[in-house]
């Protein structure tokens, strides 16, 4: 399985990640842990977070969840130059896995 640090470590900007089912996000979230993602508070486990279908993933090792409204305004990441990445896809390995519409 690719690793969530590959996605971020020659990124400087935010990576946004959305998680379409719920099992997709249980696995988003044990496998940030597992990698050492910590909340943006610098201690809060990915495990702990509430299940979120947006997220925030920072080269820094960091990560928030992104709640709908935030998502539905800042979904045009993409056109500023910010990866948004369909993890369903990318855990299972497509080549797919870069969105390239909006999704809400």
């Amino acid at each position: 399985m690719k690793t969530l640090k590959q996605l971020t470590e020659n990124e400087k900007r935010c990576i946004y990640v959305l998680c379409e089912t719920d099992e997709e996000n249980e696995m988003f979230q044990k496998q940030a842990e597992e990698e050492g993602f910590l909340g943006l508070d610098g201690h809060t486990r990915p495990t702990e977070f509430p299940f979120c279908k947006h997220y925030g993933i920072n080269a820094d090792m960091t990560m928030g969840y992104v709640f709908g409204m935030a998502w539905y305004y800042n979904r045009r990441a993409k056109e500023n130059g910010y990866p948004v990445i369909d993890y369903g896809k990318y855990a299972r390995g497509e080549a797919d896995y870069i969105l390239h519409d909006n999704h809400t």
